[in-house]
């Protein structure tokens, strides 16, 4: 079962149902959150620079990637 995250702008895609996901900044402050679940969410606009987001799937892996917005 490969997962993936597609990230476009401000939008995330997943190719998986996911339980939780959540952005930090560099520093490690969190700036945003969702548990529930779509295939696609819009992030924040004012969301801009490097962000860290980490994904938690049903299963209990999670997949943590430094991303640009």
């Amino acid at each position: 079962d490969v997962k993936q995250l597609n990230l476009s702008g401000h939008i995330l895609q997943s190719t998986s149902a996911w339980k939780q996901v959540q952005l930090f900044d560099l520093s490690g402050k969190h700036c945003y959150s969702s548990m529930d679940y779509q295939p696609t969410i819009m992030l924040p606009a004012s969301l801009n620079g490097l962000y860290i987001i980490q994904v938690l799937y049903p299963d209990n892996k999670k997949i943590t990637k430094k991303v640009k917005l």
